[in-house]
């Protein structure tokens, strides 16, 4: 099993490292949208640490250190399997076995297969984004100052507000 040196090469000064999954699953910010933590992300974080802290003592690893291997990832997308209902876990809501992670139960447990199964070094990934703003969302009322002071906020106005007429200068200086 692979060691991370990292988590024990701290200092005695240096604060905790947190105990979370290795999923984001708590309110963040991307800087242009606040994502508030849901009830269902509540319930995926504590089965997730709960299992961990199982699966790490069934080991003797720390729980840290558990969540930062491979099998804390196979762990966290179990769990999600089974809260999502693609798995066969009747105790947290499962119950079906259409889509979900392809992750066996055992490589909650053995970092070997966690590592074979979560191997991705083979794989492209081919990352395409778009941002999307609707002209007439509300973000143009809960962030009046964005909205104005925008470079681009001329293109994004609502389309029932009539554009401002050009200056006389302008068009004078277009007519031949």
């Amino acid at each position: 099993m692979r060691r991370f040196p990292w988590i024990r090469m701290r200092k005695k000064t240096d604060p905790d490292l947190p105990f979370e999954p290795p999923l984001p699953l708590g309110s963040f910010s991307t800087g242009e949208y606040f994502h508030e933590q849901t009830p269902r992300e509540r319930l995926i974080r504590r089965i997730i640490l709960e299992r961990a802290d199982a699966n790490a003592r069934r080991l003797g690893m720390d729980r840290r250190e558990f969540l930062a291997s491979a099998m804390g990832m196979a762990t966290s997308l179990s769990v999600l399997n089974a809260v999502n209902g693609c798995s066969t876990d009747e105790k947290v809501g499962g119950g079906g076995s259409d889509g979900g992670y392809n992750v066996p139960d055992a490589a909650t447990v053995e970092c070997e297969l966690a590592e074979d199964v979560l191997d991705t070094s083979k794989l492209f990934i081919f990352d395409v984004q778009t941002h999307h703003i609707e002209r007439e969302g509300a973000w143009r009322t809960t962030n009046p100052q964005s909205a104005a002071s925008s470079p681009c906020s001329a293109a994004f106005r609502p389309r029932s507000a009539p554009r401002p007429a050009p200056p006389a200068a302008a068009i004078r200086s277009t007519t031949i």
